[in-house]
């Protein structure tokens, strides 16, 4: 059984702090995992219309922040955070980084972000239901918690195949590592202890 991730960093593995929910989901099932560090929802949605090609047998995915963006560098696009840009963390040079922060200063609308991203999303999920491969999808970074909103304003029509699990409520560090990482192994279990189950379901329809 082929499983398909789409997702920001909380779906890379990192090895320097041992097999997370991603890696445990390997050693059962056969995973492609699109995942990428500071992808942005539109990447993400690029990433579930790889999975969609690839007839994958359930898809897993965890959307991310409307802060999130993408350019195009040596013909690669190239995904960034703005709150965490820089020469470290992108290939993006001095200059790029500093036409980057000018332009979220001067030009960045926080609301029409959000309903940017919530259209994106509810695309997304759209695309995933006429599919008709059984899938899981988390509002992420979408509108969290975190940052004051109420995410549960949004999705409620794909509400059966929302996510109880909501990976960045589990981060415990905003640590720059050089990204946003779940620490704990014992919340990486029931990560994979939960997508394990809801696949399991699936395949007993």
């Amino acid at each position: 059984m082929q499983i398909a991730i789409c997702a920001d960093s909380f779906g890379v593995s990192d090895p320097e702090y041992g097999a997370c929910w991603v890696d445990l989901l390997a050693q059962k099932y056969q995973l492609k995992n699109f995942s990428k560090v500071s992808a942005s929802n539109l990447l993400i949605s690029q990433q579930v219309d790889l999975a969609l090609g690839e007839k994958c047998d359930f898809i897993i995915v965890s959307f991310t922040s409307c802060t999130r963006g993408e350019k195009r560098h040596n013909g690669i696009m190239e995904p960034f955070s703005y709150h965490t840009a820089s020469e470290l963390t992108t290939p993006f040079d001095s200059d790029d980084l500093r036409v980057l922060k000018e332009y979220f200063v001067k030009f960045f609308d926080l609301d029409q972000a959000i309903y940017l991203n919530k259209i994106i999303i509810e695309h997304t999920l759209d695309r995933l239901l006429t599919s008709g491969i059984p899938f899981r999808f988390s509002s992420g970074g979408f509108e969290h918690g975190s940052f004051g909103a109420d995410p549960n304003n949004y999705f409620v029509k794909y509400i059966k195949h929302h996510s109880t699990i909501n990976l960045w409520d589990f981060a415990r560090t905003r640590e720059f590592r050089p990204f946003y990482h779940i620490t704990d192994p014992v919340i990486h279990r029931e990560i994979h202890d939960y997508y394990s189950g809801e696949i399991d379901k699936c395949q007993k329809l």
